[in-house]
C-alpha cells in the first residue's frame, strides 16, 4: 500500500509556493501604484495650470480681437499687396525657397522625434530617458494639433477664402472675419494656417529635444525661422494674420493639453512617471 506523506512540502513545491506568493505581492503593489498614479493624475489634471490658463486666455483674447476688428487682417495683408500686381513677394525665389525648405526641416524633425521615441535605448545620441518621454508626447500633440484640429476640423469646415482670392485684393470671394463661417472657399481654405501650425510644432519639438546648452543660440534661430515661415504665408497672400496667430496658439494649447492628459493616463505612465507636477507642464 502506498503511503501518503503528510509532512512538509518538497523543496520544489516550497519554491513554487514562494514564487506564487511573491508574484501575488508584486501584482498587488503594482495595482496600488496604478491606482495612486491615476488618482494623482486626476487631481493634477483638475488643478488649474497657470501656463494652460495663460494660453487659453491669450487664444480667447486674440480671437475676440480679430472678430471685433477684422480690419487688422485686411491691413496686414494690404501691406504686402500691390494693386494690379497682386502679392509680388510670391514670385521672389528666395521666399519660395524658404517655403520649400519647411517640408524638409519638418520632415527631419519628425523623423528625429520618431527615432527618439521608438529607437533602441542603446542609442546614446538621443540623450537621457526624459527625451524619449518628450518625443512620445510631441508625436501625439502633432496628430492632435496640426493634424486633427487645424487641418482636419478648422480648415475643413470654416471655408474662409484666402487673401489672394477675396474681392479686396482682386479676387471674387467675400472676406470673412476669423471664426466666422463662410462659403467663400470649397477646399484647402484659409482658416487656420496648416503651415503655421506645423512650423509651431516643429519649433516646439526642436526646442524640447535639443540639449539645454544649445537653446540660447540654436533655439533663437529656430524661433526666427518659424516666424519667417509663418509671415511668409501672409506675404504670399495665402493666409491672414489671424490664421497664423491662432494656429500658433492652438498648436501650443493642444501640446500643453496633450502633456497633461498623457501624464494623467495610467496607460501612458511609462512615458510620464517623473516627479514633476503637471502644473508646470
Amino acid at each position: 500500500m502506498t503511503m501518503i506523506s503528510t509532512g512538509r512540502p518538497s523543496g520544489a513545491m516550497a519554491r513554487l509556493s514562494a514564487g506564487l506568493s511573491m508574484t501575488a505581492r508584486m501584482l498587488r503593489r503594482s495595482g496600488r501604484r496604478q491606482r495612486l498614479r491615476l488618482a494623482a493624475g486626476a487631481r493634477d489634471l483638475a488643478r488649474p495650470c497657470p501656463l494652460t490658463l495663460v494660453v487659453v486666455g491669450t487664444t480667447l483674447a486674440a480671437s475676440l480681437l480679430f472678430l471685433a476688428a477684422p480690419g487688422i487682417d485686411l491691413a496686414a495683408s494690404a501691406a504686402f499687396h500691390e494693386p494690379g500686381a497682386g502679392f509680388p513677394a510670391a514670385s521672389l525665389e528666395a521666399l519660395r525657397l524658404l517655403r520649400r525648405s519647411s517640408t524638409w526641416v519638418m520632415g527631419a524633425v519628425l523623423i528625429l522625434t520618431l527615432a527618439v521615441a521608438f529607437g533602441p535605448r542603446s542609442w546614446r545620441i538621443v540623450g537621457r530617458e526624459s527625451r524619449r518621454r518628450r518625443a512620445a508626447c510631441l508625436l501625439v500633440a502633432f496628430a492632435a494639433g496640426p493634424g486633427l484640429l487645424v487641418n482636419g476640423l478648422l480648415k475643413g469646415f470654416w471655408d474662409r477664402a484666402r487673401p489672394v482670392n477675396i474681392e479686396t485684393f482682386g479676387g471674387d470671394a467675400p472676406f470673412a472675419a476669423a471664426w466666422r463661417f463662410s462659403d467663400g472657399c470649397a477646399t484647402n481654405c484659409s482658416f487656420t494656417s496648416g503651415e503655421a501650425a506645423s512650423a509651431a510644432w516643429t519649433a516646439m519639438a526642436a526646442l524640447a529635444l535639443m540639449p539645454r546648452v544649445w537653446r540660447p543660440t540654436a533655439g533663437l534661430a529656430v524661433i526666427v525661422y518659424t516666424l519667417a515661415l509663418s509671415m511668409n504665408r501672409i506675404a504670399f497672400g495665402g493666409h491672414f494674420l489671424s490664421d497664423v496667430v491662432l494656429s500658433w496658439l492652438l498648436t501650443l494649447l493642444a501640446t500643453i493639453l496633450t502633456v497633461r492628459l498623457m501624464r494623467a493616463a495610467p496607460a501612458a505612465s511609462f512615458a510620464f512617471a517623473g516627479p514633476r507636477p503637471l502644473a508646470v507642464a
